[in-house]
């Protein structure tokens, strides 16, 4: 009977010790504990009771106990008993020790091997606030990291979780040497050199809600992005899967229903993705009573960035420059401020002093270019500046409401000369961006499609109500180099070939642009000005190419990059931004030659050129395209200083109205 409960009583305790090892790190340890305090208890007690002075005499049974500590993890003390009994006592003492302590070290070293090894495989938690998490990595990507970066040079105290499945040391590593941007971001600055401090890379999924909550700290994030990898299968469903399971956040009552997370997904299809941005605004909606803010979506498509940008950039000359000075953090930015008095009309905001309002943004939508009687009332001023800072102090100036005889609104007539375009090679968006030049084309315009031999014709729309002329190219039949075949089209579109590598696509994309722009350059521009577009892939072709055409060009995902850092950064600027894009709007941005606005024979600032076209057209300024007297080489500059001078063969890049206003 006592046998037996011998024995139970050692497998309970077998059991529980069992239990403790397996159950961490912190359980071993306190065993460890234990179990050296009871050899040293022991040994002390068996030493006072035998008599045995293995110790210095006269101690007392603490400090006692304290020399058979010394002696547990010092095999060295040994060295100077002399009777054999206190050596036999101690070198139990010692043995029984030394395996604790090598327990000891091996249980601490195991753990750092664990702990680093687990920051390799970026599955440590995040404690973090007001971060933004991007879900995936892409060519784009790479540009994301150096608008962010930016902001973060401006003031922003911004944090960065990335879930990738890349190595998070090689990643890590890769960004450390690549980010750059000019002067904004030298490789000296503390934003370059110490990528780690504010880039937090995780080996986690986006469509796990727990990796979401607790690698991604979605909770307490100011933003995700979701971005699209064109590598993976079924990459918009795990886009889909990432927004559904930031929508499972449990602890969503805790956002403010004017605070939601900001959710900016990268989306192949707009038709697709505006469906879906509807379904979750219906989610939203209907769980808001309960859970408050849940997340607000935005989507962005190759067709808003890409198609839309070209529309507008193909038929004016030096819009690309502005659209990404626009899109991304460097240089003049769009604000949205409060101005101090809310009987201000919008004809009441004049332009100056590096500050240009274009229109009204309140929780109804955007207004640009409202009209000049129309008063602030409740709503936030947009305007074009240089920071917050000096928007915010230009709108000080404006106390109350000056009495002015508001010039008529009157905008620009839509152009009926029909227009000549030539589309240089085809891609998956050559259809959508015919489709969107369809709006705009004026009637009886023409299309043709230039192909290389073996090139299959896709698919496509008719162009104005007519169908796109082919022509193939090889290498003994080459159109660019005929100057009657290539003088004849008024707008060029060369597009980038995704079928082969980035460098040869781009290269020849290159070639094809000096061809054209050489009739550019002979061609009298006041009958028609000639534009050439080209598509980019590789970021790194911008720094050769800007050298000539600088307002020419134009990097898809780098500004699709860009616009999503607006996107998530400030949700209120994407806003306008999208509304500037839309085709929906009758608002839009158009070059102009100068001497329709401020004649032919003498030059303006940029200060009268404003007031100028307010008192004829009505049309607000927000650029000018000069050229270098020496180099010829084209200069955009977005929200001039006032005293820059406007010459009559410059353009003017300004804000108008498709169709005439005649009112008052």
């Amino acid at each position: 009977m006592e046998v037996g409960l011998m024995r139970n009583l050692r497998n309970r305790l077998l059991s529980r010790i069992d239990r403790a090892l397996v159950s961490g790190s912190y359980s071993v340890l306190f065993l460890l504990l234990i179990s050296t305090a009871a050899l040293v208890f022991v040994a002390s007690t068996i030493l006072s009771v035998s008599g045995v002075h293995a110790t210095r005499d006269h101690l007392n049974f603490m400090d006692s106990m304290w020399e058979i500590l010394q002696r547990a993890i010092d095999p060295g003390q040994l060295a100077n008993e002399q009777a054999w009994s206190s050596r036999l006592i101690l070198l139990t003492v010692t043995l029984v020790g030394l395996l604790l302590v090598s327990t000891l070290v091996s249980i601490i070293n195991s753990t750092l091997e664990r702990r680093i090894e687990g920051v390799r495989r970026g599955r440590r938690p995040v404690h973090l606030n007001d971060h933004v998490v991007i879900i995936g990595w892409n060519d784009g990507a790479m540009k994301l990291i150096e608008e962010l970066a930016i902001a973060r040079t401006e003031g922003v105290g911004l944090q960065v979780v990335l879930f990738t499945a890349e190595d998070p040391v090689e990643l890590l590593n890769h960004i450390t040497e690549h980010i750059h941007r000019k002067e904004l971001i030298d490789q000296q600055s503390k934003t370059a050199r110490k990528i780690s401090e504010w880039i937090t890379i995780r080996k986690a999924k986006g469509e796990n809600t727990n990796d979401l909550l607790t690698l991604g700290n979605i909770d307490n994030a100011r933003a995700i992005i979701c971005l699209l990898e064109k590598s993976l299968e079924h990459r918009n469903t795990r886009i889909v899967l990432a927004i559904l399971a930031a929508l499972q956040s449990p602890q969503a009552e805790k956002r403010p229903s004017d605070k939601p997370l900001h959710v900016v997904a990268q989306y192949d299809s707009e038709d697709i993705a505006e469906r879906l941005k509807t379904r979750i605004e219906k989610v939203v909606m209907a769980r808001q009573q309960t859970f408050g803010g849940l997340l607000e979506l935005q989507v962005v498509t190759p067709a808003l960035v890409r198609n839309k940008l070209e529309v507008n950039v193909v038929r004016s000359r030096g819009l690309s420059a502005v659209y990404k000075d626009l899109l991304d953090f460097d240089g003049d930015e769009i604000y949205i401020a409060k101005p101090p008095h809310a009987g201000l009309t919008f004809g009441d905001l004049k332009p100056s002093n590096g500050c240009i309002p274009i229109g009204f943004i309140d929780s109804f939508g955007v207004d640009l270019w409202p009209s000049w009687d129309d008063e602030v009332g409740e709503k936030s001023v947009i305007a074009i500046g240089r920071s917050m800072d000096s928007v915010s102090a230009y709108l000080n100036r404006f106390l109350v409401p000056a009495v002015n005889n508001l010039p008529r609104r009157i905008g620009r007539v839509a152009s009926v000369i029909p227009e000549n375009y030539l589309f240089i090679g085809q891609n998956e968006w050559l259809k959508g961006l015919v489709e969107d030049l369809n709006l705009v084309a004026p009637q009886g315009s023409s299309a043709t499609l230039l192909l290389r031999t073996g090139e299959i014709e896709g698919a496509l729309p008719q162009f104005a109500g007519r169908a796109i002329d082919v022509v193939v190219r090889s290498s003994f039949n080459e159109p660019l180099d005929d100057d009657e075949f290539v003088s004849k089209f008024d707008h060029v579109v060369v597009l980038a070939d995704h079928t082969i590598s980035d460098e040869e696509s781009d290269s020849r994309v290159l070639s094809d642009v000096l061809a054209c722009r050489v009739h550019l350059e002979n061609r009298d521009q006041s009958i028609q000005p000639m534009t050439v577009v080209a598509e980019l892939r590789q970021r790194s072709s911008r720094h050769i190419a800007a050298i000539r055409m600088a307002d020419d060009l134009l990097v898809s995902d780098a500004l699709t990059a860009c616009a999503i850092a607006q996107f998530a950064l400030y949700p209120e600027n994407g806003i306008v931004l999208r509304h500037l894009l839309s085709e929906k709007t009758s608002a839009f941005l158009q070059g102009v030659p100068a001497s329709e606005i401020i004649g032919t024979e003498h030059s303006l600032s940029w200060i009268e050129t404003q007031e100028t076209l307010k008192r004829t057209t009505g049309e607000i300024g927000i650029a000018v395209r000069t050229f270098d007297e020496i180099t010829g080489i084209p200069v955009v500059q977005l929200n001039p200083n006032d005293e820059v001078l406007v010459r009559p063969q410059d353009d003017i890049v300004v804000l108008t109205h498709l169709l005439p206003n005649l009112e008052d």
